[in-house]
C-alpha cells in the first residue's frame, strides 16, 4: 500500500487519478482531499478512483475505506 501526495501538480484531481490509474492498473486509489467539489468528486470518480474522501472525515472512515480497497484489489488486509 503506497501513500501518494502529488503536490504542487497542476492537474486537476481526475488528470492526478488517471495518471495514477493508468501507470498502476492494479492500484485502487482512494483520493483525500482538502476540495469536496461536486466537480473533483465527479472527475476523480470518472477516472477510476475507488473513493473520494474529505480530509476532515474520521479517522475510521479512512481507514474502513483503505482497508476496503486493500481487499477490493484481491489481497488480504495488513496486520498492524
Amino acid at each position: 500500500m503506497k501513500g501518494l501526495s502529488i503536490l504542487g501538480s497542476t492537474g486537476s484531481v481526475g488528470t492526478n487519478v488517471l495518471r495514477i490509474v493508468e501507470a498502476f492498473p492494479d492500484v485502487r486509489v482512494v483520493v483525500l482531499s482538502a476540495y469536496e467539489s461536486r466537480e473533483s468528486v465527479e472527475a476523480a470518480a470518472a477516472a477510476g478512483a475507488f473513493a473520494f474522501l474529505p480530509k476532515h472525515c474520521p479517522a475510521e472512515q479512512i481507514r474502513d475505506t483503505v482497508l476496503a480497497a486493500w481487499r477490493w484489489s484481491g489481497r488480504e488486509a495488513p496486520d498492524r
